[in-house]
């Protein structure tokens, strides 16, 4: 399934996600297991890198590690300087191995109203 995310210059970035057991439906807990998540252009050139490495957060927060859940952020004036176009990324979870979800899109647009 090819997922694609709509995100606007003029706009933050915010996505909460959980983390399941492989039965998809089972909430696994995330307290101790790093999270990796890099936006790359169409050139592979890293956009973003968010991390969560022994719980020390840089844009991606823990929000109910218990069940699975956390959230990835970014501020407006950040994303602002993110080149338009279609990115790539995935995200990683590095526990006694490396998981790593599908690769999924973030159409980047130029947003139109400015504040």
């Amino acid at each position: 399934m090819k997922v694609t995310l709509e995100q606007k210059t003029n706009e933050s970035f915010y996505h909460e996600l959980t983390y399941y057991e492989p039965d998809d439906t089972t909430a696994k807990n995330i307290t101790n297991i790093d999270i990796y998540l890099e936006i790359r252009d169409d050139n592979g050139a890293l956009i973003k890198r968010f991390t969560n490495i022994s719980n020390v957060a840089d844009g991606i927060t823990k929000t109910d590690a218990v069940n699975g859940v956390y959230s990835i952020s970014e501020t407006r004036e950040n994303v602002k300087q993110w080149k338009t176009g279609l990115a790539k990324a995935d995200i990683i979870y590095n526990e006694d191995r490396e998981d790593s979800t599908e690769t999924f899109y973030i159409n980047i647009i130029r947003g139109v109203t400015r504040v």
